[in-house]
């Protein structure tokens, strides 16, 4: 009898092999793929983005862009070049995101098609209006199809946040010492004069940075915001060094305040309500804590601010920013009242014939229709689910990891709101940090699709009073 236990087929059986653990979100440069030249080519885009003004252009291509956006077209002939040869480098995934962007181009090449009836607008553009869009949807799709880990993943957002920090240096000096050091043009370069003029409000400099404008730098940094605080916040607890984080998020929300813009403030009040629906109790109030201090502490410094931020907020439409939003409504209703499905083609609001939107739903029911809106609203919407629906995967498992599609949940949310006050659609920075950053919810939608283990209890790195109960 014994014997015959002894011979059990489960006992003789070889050992299972170990579940092979995911490789953390933050991971060492030495687990990081050596092969993947997509990555640091997207790097570089990264660096000439948000440290780099979009008015300074390379003149020797005849197209008036910006080396950023050089690199942008690259991505997409790469990307398409990928997909015809079936190149090993070029995925597949995050359909969602995939098919929104995809709506999206559709309903601008349907636009531009409509704008084909009105000769004059058609000839008289220059560049081409389907240019920027194609060249944004194709810097999205490489985005999509060629970060393949969490570690480039990580990367590519730690780099975000530290060339946006670089951008929000150049804006906070500009103001408080006064020294523009963004509109140094590089050799080689030209700049556009017109794209780089500081607007004051009520007599007070605004931060401009490496923006166009203020309120594009309010956009940029409402965006990034969230993006820091995960940067901050993985690094703690992955029990590293979180304080050097710290300076990034402080010099980004000082540019955020320092651009006097309404939308900065409303954005972060809407990305700090998606990001407390996820996080730790204990870290919702720290946060909110340390964000007031921060807002204190830059009014104090430029105190001549303060009656402005106040007037911002109960002046309500007496103002004349509000007046004129208020006129160019009007205006844009009773266009999209003519053509309301198509609209009046891609690229057809002619600002020198009707006010300035400052509203970038407006806007593309203006010139695209409903088809057009949504379009946008799909693209916008498919980056939002792909990260909370990424985070939510990743809710009762990867504990240290779940954070980062919380963080671009919130950013998508901000980069809505703002969408509100500014025609994101006329600011290069903008646009294409939106592009990139919805092709980063799609690969986090794809990876959230990989086998995942058990994680290990999160007092082993000193995190536990994070953790809800």
């Amino acid at each position: 009898m014994t014997r015959a236990v002894t011979a059990d087929p489960v006992d003789t059986a070889p050992a299972t092999p170990p579940a092979r653990p995911l490789r953390p979100l933050l991971a060492t440069p030495t687990e990081l793929p050596v092969r993947n030249h997509a990555v640091p080519y997207l790097l570089v885009f990264v660096v000439l983005l948000l440290c780099l003004r979009q008015n300074n252009v390379v003149p020797s291509t005849g197209l008036g862009l910006s080396p950023a956006y050089l690199l942008a077209v690259g991505a997409g002939v790469w990307w398409l070049l990928g997909k015809a040869l079936r190149l090993t480098g070029i995925g597949s995934g995050g359909w969602p995101v995939r098919f929104a962007l995809g709506g999206q181009l559709l309903a601008q090449v349907i636009g531009f098609v409509v704008l084909l009836e009105h000769p004059g607008f058609a000839d008289s553009a220059d560049p081409p209006p389907l240019l920027v869009p194609a060249i944004l949807a194709g810097l999205a799709l490489f985005v999509l199809d060629t970060v393949h880990t969490w570690g480039e993943l990580d990367r590519i957002v730690r780099w975000l946040v530290v060339a946006g920090s670089v951008g929000a240096l150049f804006a906070v000096l500009g103001v408080v010492a006064r020294i523009d050091l963004a509109a140094i043009t590089p050799p080689g370069l030209r700049s556009i004069p017109e794209l780089g003029q500081p607007i004051p409000r009520d007599g007070i400099d605004r931060a401009q940075g490496t923006a166009a404008h203020p309120l594009e730098l309010a956009a940029v940094m409402t965006v990034l915001v969230p993006l820091a605080g995960y940067c901050l916040f993985a690094a703690r607890a992955h029990a590293r060094r979180w304080w050097p984080w710290l300076l990034p998020l402080a010099l980004i929300g000082a540019a955020g305040v320092l651009s006097v813009s309404r939308s900065f403030f409303v954005g972060l009040a809407v990305e700090f309500g998606v990001l407390a629906l996820y996080w730790p109790l204990r870290r919702t109030a720290r946060t909110l804590l340390a964000a007031l201090a921060l807002l204190v502490t830059v009014l104090l410094v430029k105190g001549t601010v303060v009656g402005l931020f106040v007037s911002l907020f109960t002046q309500g439409t007496g103002d004349d920013s509000s007046l004129h939003r208020t006129l160019a409504r009007q205006v844009a209703l009773g266009l999209v009242g003519r053509h309301p499905l198509l609209g009046m083609g891609l690229g057809s609001y002619d600002t020198s014939r009707y006010p300035v939107l400052d509203n970038q739903y407006l806007g593309v029911l203006v010139e695209t229709g409903l088809v057009g809106l949504l379009g946008f609203l799909g693209f916008l919407g498919a980056g939002g689910y792909a990260a909370l629906r990424t985070r939510a995967r990743f809710d009762r498992i990867h504990w240290r990891d779940r954070d980062l599609g919380a963080a671009l949940g919130a950013s998508i949310a901000g980069y809505a709101v703002v969408n509100l006050i500014l025609d994101t659609s006329g600011f290069l920075q903008i646009s294409a940090l939106a592009a990139v950053l919805v092709g980063l919810t799609g690969v986090l939608y794809r990876l959230r699709r990989l086998p995942l283990t058990a994680p290990e209890s999160p007092a082993a790195d000193g995190s536990a009073e994070e953790s809800k109960a």
